[in-house]
């Protein structure tokens, strides 16, 4: 079906169109970017419609400190629930680098100049709120986020040439999504860990989701196991509080009641139980400036800021178990040697029997020399030679042929047996058949013993 529009209707259209998609960005009112500073571990902040800079000096004290320059910075660009929460820093040379989720927009605050400008040139936004983003080898990446009624995992970054966002195609597939503030990137291994996000298709309960590690050196996802919740006070729902600090996670646990530390590195939780264990309580963020971890605290007292040494915290932690159950995933290069290990054995082993065929049919067909055995042995071998292959005689017949004269029972089975022995051992010696005498019992009687010869050994004779 095809819509045609008279052209005031058009305009009309366009209007209502333009209301509707416009509402989904900020109102041209005060909006901020703020951001921790290194050098006192507090606040800095750019009015985005003034321009003002501010600085905080104490928690919630703060000072002007002169105006920016703003350059292409445009408020109707922001999302409309636009906070300061949202966006992502990242400390460069001469200034910070900001990142703004469900969009593609990025700013350089450039401290020397004292100008705020947007450096991207993209359009397509919206596929991305609630990403992680981290920084490295002057390279800025951004990772999974949801949007448009999805969610992923994708890794992009914004390639400084073209100031647009470009895909990073992994070599396997990852999780569908990544769960909001539960990821971060460790320089040193240069991977990325998160635990999986929603998925419509499955159960979103904490204790079955699972983590997973991205090799950014290789570009490859690996599912290091599903997580183990059982230390926490609800199971089955993930805490709002969690914060990745860069080689673990602050789990804070039933509204700040426990404190845990998440290594999925060395896939381990340790539970905080120092005399600071509630100097967390009521922190509005918390993160790290090298070997030291930051609680800005907000409260009808007034705010405050609190540090504590990471290895005050390591010291004060105990172990309590493992974050993930070790998924049973065997490494296809380890599979591979597996495979290979076990069709070596089975060639040596075919070798083998192959040689072992080879000598019996050697043995089987070279000429006959019984020359060794005595007559009446050689009777009993000329007998079935007669007879013919698969014949039966009885033991009767079989003391006639070895020709046992005697009149007692257990004399003649020894005799029997004696000689019997030396005919299997002559065929199993020279021709590596092991039981060239079959014995057999009757189907009617079990007391009535028959005895052949050995199909192989009838081949011999």
């Amino acid at each position: 079906m095809i819509f045609r529009f008279k052209p005031f209707s058009l305009i009309i259209f366009l209007l209502i169109y333009s209301a509707v998609f416009s509402n989904g960005f900020a109102e041209e009112n005060s909006k901020s970017l703020r951001w921790i500073d290194n050098s006192n571990h507090l606040h800095r902040e750019i009015d985005l419609k003034s321009g003002i800079y501010r600085i905080e000096q104490r928690p919630s004290i703060w000072k002007n400190a002169g105006n920016i320059k703003m350059i292409n910075v445009d408020m109707l660009s922001f999302p409309k629930d636009f906070e300061n929460k949202n966006i992502h820093y990242h400390a460069i040379k001469d200034g910070i680098l900001f990142k703004i989720p469900g969009t593609g927009m990025v700013y350089i605050f450039d401290k020397t100049k004292s100008e705020l400008k947007r450096i991207d040139n993209t359009y397509f936004r919206g596929f991305n709120f609630h990403s992680f983003s981290f920084y490295k080898n002057d390279t800025l990446f951004s990772i999974g986020g949801e949007g448009f009624w999805s969610t992923n995992s994708t890794l992009i970054y914004f390639d400084k040439n073209n100031l647009e966002w470009d895909k990073v195609p992994s070599k396997n597939k990852g999780p569908n999504s990544i769960e909001w503030d539960f990821g971060g990137y460790e320089s040193k291994r240069n991977t990325f860990y998160a635990l999986e996000g929603r998925d419509e298709f499955k159960s979103n309960d904490f204790d079955q989701k699972s983590i997973f590690s991205l090799d950014l050196s290789t570009m490859t996802w690996k599912e290091l196991g599903r997580m183990k919740t059982s230390y926490f006070s609800n199971p089955t729902q993930i805490s709002i509080f969690k914060y990745w600090l860069g080689d673990f996670f602050l789990y804070l646990d039933g509204f700040h009641t426990s404190v845990f530390l998440l290594d999925p590195i060395h896939n381990k939780v340790l539970k905080f139980e120092g005399k600071y264990a509630q100097s967390n309580n009521g922190s509005k963020e918390v993160f790290r400036d090298k070997d030291y971890i930051y609680f800005y605290k907000e409260s009808s007292n007034g705010n405050s800021l609190d540090s504590m040494h990471v290895k005050t915290f390591l010291k004060d932690a105990v172990e309590i178990g493992p974050m993930y159950h070790q998924a049973n995933v065997i490494p296809w290069n380890y599979t591979i040697y597996v495979i290979a290990v076990i069709l070596c054995l089975l060639s040596v082993i075919l070798f083998i029997q192959k040689k072992k065929f080879q000598k019996l049919i050697k043995n089987l067909d070279k000429p006959a020399d019984f020359s060794e055995l005595p007559p009446h042995l050689l009777h009993v071998l000329k007998y079935f030679k007669e007879k013919g292959k698969g014949v039966l005689i009885s033991t009767n017949e079989m003391n006639d042929l070895l020709q046992i004269k005697t009149n007692s029972f257990e004399s003649m089975r020894q005799q029997r047996a004696k000689d019997l022995k030396a005919l299997n051992d002559f065929f199993l010696l020279n021709y590596s058949i092991p039981q060239a005498i079959i014995r057999t019992n009757s189907e009617k009687d079990k007391r009535i013993t028959y005895y052949g010869l050995d199909e192989k050994a009838h081949r011999v004779i």
